[in-house]
């Protein structure tokens, strides 16, 4: 397997690079000194979004919580959360340092490893499916266990290259979330076009109803057809569309 890799790069198991859930912080904080408080909720699925603003005494979290430092990364260790990609880097800590669920695994790495380099290395699909597969626990209560995470084996590149790495996808993963952004304007420009269009269509067909003599099947379905236009944008659900088109239907077939 090592000939798999370029050379210059080591595969090696990740308690030999970062160390897994450590117990203490570099600097034992005091017990009035604030820290930043994580629980699962505050790290969202799949992007690596971290909210740090929430306060708390140390004297408050020192029992019952993980800890961790600025630079450590946090990974969900519970399902489905684990599933849904629950990794983060911790950032922006009051006082460097933090508290949290206990559902956390803590991965503070060396000076070999790069926090960003390791986020996305566990962030991928296929390390988590495999996490998956050892997770062990009862039915809904199921958890990665730390030797999993001791034992996982890790590509680790020189530094240098770490740091090319990281910027290459987070270079990618701009240019998507401008795209994003850019379709949602677009969206949002069109929208009043989309409305006039709809208007005008309304009143074509009611001017068609009132015009030319239809048989009851036709006129049912120009009424649907028009409930179904005022009706049919984005995020609406089937049942918000059934009262108005219940009353075409009713209409219809009462006039047919």
């Amino acid at each position: 397997m090592t000939n798999s890799i370029p050379p210059g790069w080591a595969l090696t198991s990740l308690d030999r690079v970062a160390s897994i859930n450590p117990r203490g912080f570099s600097k034992e904080p005091g017990d009035s000194d604030f820290l930043s408080f994580v629980p699962m909720s505050a790290v969202s699925a799949g992007t690596g979004d971290i909210d740090t603003s929430q306060r708390r005494y140390w004297r408050d979290v020192k029992r019952g919580y993980v800890r961790f430092e600025e630079g450590d990364v946090l990974f969900a260790k519970i399902t489905p959360c684990m599933e849904n990609g629950k990794v983060a880097i911790a950032r922006n800590l009051a006082g460097g340092r933090g508290a949290g669920s206990t559902e956390f695994h803590v991965v503070r790495p060396t000076r070999e490893l790069l926090s960003a380099f390791l986020f996305y290395f566990l962030l991928q699909e296929r390390v988590r499916m495999d996490a998956r597969l050892h997770m062990t626990g009862a039915v809904g209560q199921l958890r990665v266990p730390s030797k999993w995470l001791s034992r996982l084996s890790i590509p680790v590149p020189p530094i240098v290259e770490q740091h090319r790495i990281v910027t290459a996808i987070e270079e990618h993963l701009s240019r998507l979330d401008a795209a994003v952004a850019a379709f949602k304007r677009v969206r949002r420009l069109l929208q009043p076009y989309r409305m006039s269009l709809r208007n005008d269509l309304v009143k074509v067909s009611w001017k068609r109803l009132m015009i030319f003599p239809m048989d009851g099947v036709s006129r049912r379905f120009l009424l649907l057809q028009n409930a179904l236009t005022m009706v049919a944008r984005p995020g609406h659900r089937a049942v918000e569309m059934s009262p108005y088109c219940a009353w075409a239907i009713s209409r219809t077939a009462n006039s047919s």
